[in-house]
């Protein structure tokens, strides 16, 4: 799962890259951490803005693991 963002409320993951970039119009990267980069991302058909998290493939378990505890997380969360 090296790039994805979460769709929660539809209940989508979309795991791959073609996915995202179909969805989102990705912009400006906002910061850059050691497994991640924080980006905009611009939903194509509603014009809304979101941030998604890009994992970097530098230590792929660690990575995935880290994304995974992070999706489980920000799933028991109700969005607005």
């Amino acid at each position: 799962m090296p790039f994805g963002c979460l769709a929660v409320r539809d209940g989508r993951n979309l795991d791959n890259i073609y996915d995202v970039t179909d969805k989102y119009e990705m912009g400006q990267v906002l910061k850059a951490k050691e497994f991640c980069e924080l980006c905009m991302a611009k939903d194509r058909q509603t014009n809304k803005v979101f941030v998604c998290k890009k994992f970097l493939k530098k230590d792929g378990r660690k990575v995935r693991k880290a994304a995974k505890n992070e999706i489980q997380i920000l799933k028991m969360y109700v969005i607005p």
